[in-house]
């Protein structure tokens, strides 16, 4: 570590220090209430950094780095995040480490996303309808009910969308 700053192994440039100690509690606290909900706490930690980090972007040996984890337990977690909508891939030109971000509204972003794991969920429903054989109606109801409640599910979500961005917008903007 040179005046401050530190080099990034996986990255190009200099990186600043970790965090202070009141965002790294945040970052602990996340992982702690995400594991208390069956979810990895790596997941939970990586989420909290990203959310409550000023850098657009964090390089996997950052993450690595300032939770003080593997290389690997960074990997599976953040493409874990990745998959249903929390944070995304950033691309830096020119550099093949992988980098970490999440939208300003991630809660909106995976309200949305998860439509798409609705549809996918009625889908298979209707599939096993339309292979089951005639007569067996026990089955029927609950794969209709199925199928039914996800779409419904999903057209409250929709609401729930435009509701939770109405809402976003019409909030008092923070003073700079």
């Amino acid at each position: 570590m040179a005046g401050g700053i530190l080099r990034d192994e996986g990255g190009v440039g200099a990186l600043p220090l970790p965090m202070s100690q009141e965002k790294l509690e945040f970052v602990e606290e996340l992982g702690l209430y995400w594991s208390s909900q069956g979810n990895p706490r790596m997941e939970g930690r990586i989420l909290g950094y990203l959310l409550i980090t000023d850098q657009p972007y964090v390089s996997a040996a950052q993450l690595a780095r300032d939770l003080r984890a593997s290389a690997g337990s960074i990997s599976t977690c953040a493409r874990r995040l990745a998959g249903v909508g929390f944070i995304r891939r950033h691309a830096v030109a020119g550099d093949r480490a992988h980098y970490w971000t999440t939208e300003d509204d991630i809660w909106g972003s995976f309200l949305a996303g998860e439509r798409q794991y609705l549809k996918r969920e009625q889908k298979i429903a209707q599939r096993a309808l339309d292979g089951l054989p005639a007569g067996e109606d026990r089955p029927r109801r609950r794969l209709e009910n199925m199928r039914d409640y996800l779409s419904w599910l999903e057209g409250a979500h929709r609401d729930l969308l435009r509701g939770w961005t109405e809402y976003r917008d019409r909030r008092p903007k923070d003073e700079e």
